[in-house]
């Protein structure tokens, strides 16, 4: 007899964040609930009332009561006891921001063998395979664990159809100097005051399986 789902997911269709949680569960063979707030008018009035009248998604509702709002897949592990940690991490530094066209030969492989593989995936810049300026996503890429995009994040990364294979996103401070941007006529903020880390449009970067990693990566200095 099927188990009865105890995880109630409240989202939207177009939320990146939603479809890599609801991947996760999947991913797990964890049953849950789904709400679309844009189709149950109820569904969102309870989600407005659980973040103070604030719109958040994923929240994501459990048998006990405890409530976890827009999760990593580190908080959610955690949270249903699965396992966070692997005995290795693999790093994508196949190809990077210098993709022109589908990868093909021994880069096609490598991102194959990396897939096939159980160990998470830390890919550096971008996942090789996707583009960074379009979000075109290439047979084959890399479908990252998380992303560690350097000094500001590129406009492909956060498009739709990348979701699967970038992860969780972070953004790291490379020591840029401020009159680079300017004279690029980019206004940029002190993004990196709290952090030398941090996830796009959340607080500084949490604790994970892979945030041993991504803190090394950045104290080694960019490659080149």
């Amino acid at each position: 007899m099927p188990t009865q789902p105890t995880i109630t997911v409240y989202g939207a269709h177009w939320c990146p964040d939603c479809r890599r949680s609801k991947q996760f569960l999947g991913e797990h063979q964890i049953p849950y609930n789904w709400v679309d707030i844009e189709q149950d008018p109820v569904g969102e009035q309870y989600v407005l009332e659980i973040n103070a009248g604030k719109r958040i998604i994923p929240t994501i509702e459990f048998a006990d009561g405890s409530i976890l709002v827009e999760p990593s897949n580190a908080e959610l592990a955690t949270r249903l006891g699965l396992k966070t940690t692997a005995e290795r991490s693999h790093y994508d530094l196949i190809i990077g921001y210098s993709l022109a066209g589908a990868p093909r030969g021994p880069a096609a492989q490598l991102i194959n063998g990396a897939n096939a593989h159980s160990a998470p995936i830390l890919s550096l810049d971008t996942p090789s395979g996707l583009d960074t300026s379009t979000g075109l996503v290439y047979e084959p890429a890399v479908r990252a664990t998380a992303t560690l995009t350097l000094a500001l994040p590129k406009v492909g990364l956060r498009a739709p159809e990348a979701a699967e294979h970038v992860g969780e996103l972070y953004l790291a401070d490379i020591g840029v100097p401020p009159e680079l941007y300017a004279g690029l006529g980019l206004q940029v903020g002190p993004v990196f005051a709290q952090s030398e880390i941090i996830r796009p449009h959340h607080h500084p970067a949490p604790a994970g399986p892979l945030s041993g990693d991504l803190r090394k990566i950045v104290r080694a200095g960019p490659r080149g």
